[in-house]
């Protein structure tokens, strides 16, 4: 934590992480210090600190502290792009197509085959529709999927 003074400390999958590291987490936040071998630290620690994780996976992989949870109380709702074409704008507008001066040209069909195909996929019984997750499924477990 102290490296990322001033900085942005990000972490995905919060209900990943062990109650006693989310412990810690909230610590800094609360209480500004943290712990190295069971002795607390103080400094004064400027830093931003941002969570992610999905809602729906708290019950299947772990849960947020109750009062970390309620120390960031901020939830952030998302959605798939709901036409082809915005699809294609936001793909546009995130892809990295220049590399070091040298432009990548794809063609708008490219761009729309790919975006048609995500969109289909999406709607496969094999995604969880609620997550984005790939579904687990005993029949296709056993296959290795």
């Amino acid at each position: 934590m102290p490296r990322t003074n001033r900085g942005i400390f990000a972490i995905n999958e919060l209900p990943d992480l062990q109650p006693r590291i989310q412990v810690g987490l909230l610590n800094i936040l609360e209480e500004r210090d943290f712990q190295i071998r069971g002795f607390p630290v103080r400094m004064p620690l400027d830093v931003v600190m941002v969570f992610s994780a999905n809602p729906e996976d708290y019950t299947n992989r772990g849960n947020i502290i109750t009062p970390l949870r309620d120390r960031i109380a901020a939830q952030i709702m998302t959605h798939y792009p709901r036409t082809v074409e915005e699809g294609m704008a936001i793909t546009t507008q995130e892809a990295w197509a220049s590399r070091d001066g040298a432009a990548i040209a794809i063609p708008n069909f490219l761009r729309e085959a790919v975006e048609r195909v995500a969109m289909e996929a999406r709607k496969s019984e094999l995604v969880n529709q609620a997550s984005g997750s790939r579904r687990a499924s005993r029949s296709r477990s056993s296959r290795g999927w």
